[in-house]
């Protein structure tokens, strides 16, 4: 239906501007209405610049808008880089548009180096373009390694390339150690590649117990593998029981599988 909003709401600290919509709007494969933010709204601590979208956008197998950003909008305590889209992406079975970012943007309290697309990728359907990272990104108060791919991947019914790591990445204060890929997987209608952990990894202040899988599982339409967890894994600063999946049970189209917990 067709509303407005007569005064800014707060959100958290924030206060966020007036708005309206002109139409109602249709999600899912229908329209969407044309509208405008009159005045920057504040996410969190930080002023977001104004904005306006020339045409309704729409998501799912509709038209995306063209839109710009005028001035770098700030995430947290950061500024973000002034960036342009060329021309409207398509997200499902649509056209992604090229674009170039032309300063490192900065994630929470970090630096995030450039990088530049070759080519437009496609998700769902569609290719994925080769890319490469020259230097290695902050991931919060941590430093990730330098990486590359080489081959673009494909997800939803597409190939998905061999990579490597060449050194454990960091996750918020922890490390997390070297591993590697042996086969590409596919997500979806795809096979999903055997791979282990050489070491157990890290989460949050926690060490997380080695574990195999004995067999690729499947997500989408696909078998999901027998597992078993060895130990019991560390989930916060907290201890998670040793259990087991005993058959799978059928989620969606797939089969997952039942499982029993040992301990609380």
């Amino acid at each position: 239906p067709r509303y407005t909003y007569s005064r800014p709401y707060i959100n958290g600290n924030c206060r966020v501007p007036r708005y309206k919509y002109s139409r109602p709007y249709i999600n899912g494969n229908c329209r969407v209405p044309r509208y405008t933010y009159s005045r920057p709204y504040i996410n969190g601590n930080c002023r977001v610049p104004r904005y306006t979208y020339s045409r309704p956008y729409i998501n799912g197998n509709c038209r995306v808008p063209r839109y710009t950003y005028s001035r770098p909008y700030i995430n947290g305590n950061c500024r973000v880089p002034r960036y342009t889209y060329s021309r409207p992406y398509i997200n499902g079975n649509c056209r992604v548009p090229r674009y170039t970012y032309s300063r490192p943007y900065i994630n929470g309290n970090c630096r995030v180096p450039r990088y530049t697309y070759s080519r437009p990728y496609i998700n769902g359907t569609c290719r994925v373009p080769r890319y490469t990272y020259s230097r290695p990104y902050i991931n919060g108060n941590c430093r990730v390694p330098r990486y590359t791919y080489s081959r673009p991947y494909i997800n939803g019914n597409c190939r998905v390339p061999r990579y490597t790591y060449s050194r454990p990445y960091i996750n918020g204060n922890c490390r997390v150690p070297r591993y590697t890929y042996s086969r590409p997987y596919i997500n979806g209608n795809c096979r999903v590649p055997r791979y282990t952990y050489s070491r157990p990894y890290i989460n949050g202040n926690c060490r997380v117990p080695r574990y195999t899988y004995s067999r690729p599982y499947i997500n989408g339409n696909c078998r999901v593998p027998r597992y078993t967890y060895s130990r019991p894994y560390i989930n916060g600063n907290c201890r998670v029981p040793r259990y087991t999946y005993s058959r799978p049970y059928i989620n969606g189209n797939c089969r997952v599988p039942r499982y029993t917990y040992s301990r609380p």
